[in-house]
């Protein structure tokens, strides 16, 4: 499994390469959030038949902590278990088999988290070119679902209530 500096490194070069290309790359995914705590993307090329342009990765930004990740064969994944999963298939050269083909979707990508709570995400493509063997553009962000924080955030009032209700008692008490 690669490390933070790899996986940095890999989504800055994505970044400025995928800036290069005047359109983004036509990307969706879909979430089965069927099973309490499971949830399954499938990847969809949605570029034209024909295009050159092959999805080599995707990443999901989540919004809680995760259990367990896996990806269909032939890809891999990176994580820091909290605020995203990055897929990525391992085929080092032409014809990288493992690419999702434009008009192709690819299943099998999945995350468990100990909340059974889902809230909105986004999640971004990018594209690896056949025709020049370089790299592609990347999508835009797009909507998926994922898991929530298990740690529900406390309403505001309540915190400043408390504190101010214990620091009137403090003050009040005999000295």
């Amino acid at each position: 499994m690669p490390d933070r500096r790899t996986a940095l490194f890999w989504f800055l070069l994505l970044f400025v390469a995928g800036s290069a290309y005047p359109a983004p790359l036509q990307f969706s995914v879909t979430t089965d959030d069927a099973q309490p705590g499971i949830w399954s993307y499938t990847a969809h090329n949605d570029e034209p038949p024909g295009s050159p342009f092959f999805i080599s990765s995707f990443a999901v930004v989540i919004n809680g902590p995760i259990l367990v990740f896996g990806a269909p064969e032939g890809w891999t994944t990176e994580t820091d278990y909290i605020s995203h999963v990055l897929w990525f298939n391992l085929d080092l050269a032409l014809p990288y088999p493992h690419d999702i083909a434009p008009g192709q979707s690819l299943g099998g990508f999945f995350i468990e988290s100990p909340s059974a709570v889902s809230g909105p995400s986004v999640a971004q493509a990018a594209a690896w070119n056949h025709a020049l063997d370089e790299l592609g553009p990347l999508s835009d962000n797009v909507s998926a679902l994922a898991p929530a924080s298990a740690i529900p955030e406390p309403a505001l009032w309540p915190v400043v209530l408390t504190g101010l209700l214990a620091t009137v008692r403090w003050k009040r008490r005999p000295s």
